[in-house]
């Protein structure tokens, strides 16, 4: 059984008018009970989760940590210095190059403390050092100073490449390069669709590629002189052709010199009663004609038409 709140909502989903009339929504809505202290608080606690999470945070860390909590304290691990400043530069790990202005503005001073920590104490190079001092000196030629910097580059963009390359040679796409690599970039995107044209040549069938022939030729006949001719590019050619094997022999002996250059299969219709009957229109260079099957029954000549009509 539905309680009355529940049977006030069904009122008023009801179609009739007079049903919604009788009972409104904002009734039912009133009735509805307050939200308790939890559901409040759960809601505000959800709200605060999205506001920190649209922000991003920054850390404050000690460079010369004091693990021993003494005043005056002088004697400093200098590799663990060493380590604490990358945190301060790489906030979310490796950097991307979206951050590229973050790091250049707050990453030169911190190159240099590094430089001098590593010359104090002979701390190998950290990574990240390596890094931002590799993107201080990107623009230059390959150096020591930012070959760690290019070798990554590199490897990101072909890792990347890799996972987006052009699916056929129709597919035009190709990720950005970075400026190192424009050049190699356009390099392999030739040799990319030199494979994938070598690749759909090898699959292409006979049948298909008789097809394609057929376009270009039609193309060079059609296009730009009938305004049909763009809507006819998708379709392909129907199959029906007379092979020589499928004219009579008949025909050709009486035919003599006169080659046949084209064959097809027609049907010719009674005047009266409208009767099919099949036929065969053959052309030659000098004239038509349309066979009942080895009896030439009609010959066109060519040079006895006029003009041609359009329906």
């Amino acid at each position: 059984m539905l309680d009355n709140t529940a049977k006030n909502e069904v009122m008023c989903q009801s179609d009739n008018q007079i049903l919604r009339h009788c009972f409104r929504r904002e009734e039912v809505i009133d009735q509805k009970r307050p939200e308790m202290a939890a559901t409040q608080f759960k809601n505000s606690l959800m709200k605060l989760m999205e506001i920190l999470m649209s922000k991003e945070p920054s850390y404050v860390r000690c460079i010369k940590p004091n693990d021993a909590k003494q005043p005056a304290f002088s004697h400093y691990n200098h590799a663990q210095m060493a380590s604490g400043i990358s945190p301060c530069v790489l906030r979310r790990g490796p950097i991307g190059m979206a951050d590229s202005q973050t790091v250049s503005r707050r990453c030169f001073e911190t190159a240099d403390i590094m430089e001098r920590l590593q010359g104090e104490s002979q701390v190998p190079a950290h990574p990240a050092c390596r890094f931002i001092k590799g993107f201080i000196y990107r623009h230059e030629e390959y150096c020591p100073e930012n070959e760690y910097f290019l070798d990554h580059v590199r490897y990101s963009f072909l890792k990347n490449l890799r996972k987006n390359l052009p699916k056929s040679i129709l597919d035009k796409s190709w990720p950005t390069p970075p400026p190192s690599l424009v050049e190699a970039s356009e390099h392999l995107r030739r040799l990319n669709m030199r494979n994938m044209v070598m690749k759909y040549c090898r699959r292409v069938q006979p049948e298909w590629k008789k097809q394609m022939m057929q376009k270009v030729v039609a193309s060079e006949i059609f296009k730009d002189q009938k305004d049909s001719y763009p809507q006819s590019v998708g379709r392909l050619f129907l199959d029906s052709r007379l092979e020589r094997e499928q004219i009579s022999l008949k025909v050709v002996q009486t035919l003599g010199n006169d080659k046949v250059q084209y064959g097809v299969s027609v049907i010719k219709y009674d005047r009266r009663g409208f009767k099919p009957r099949p036929r065969q229109l053959l052309l030659t260079n000098a004239f038509a004609v349309l066979v009942d099957k080895t009896k030439i029954k009609q010959r066109i000549d060519y040079a006895a038409l006029r003009g041609e009509k359009r329906h």
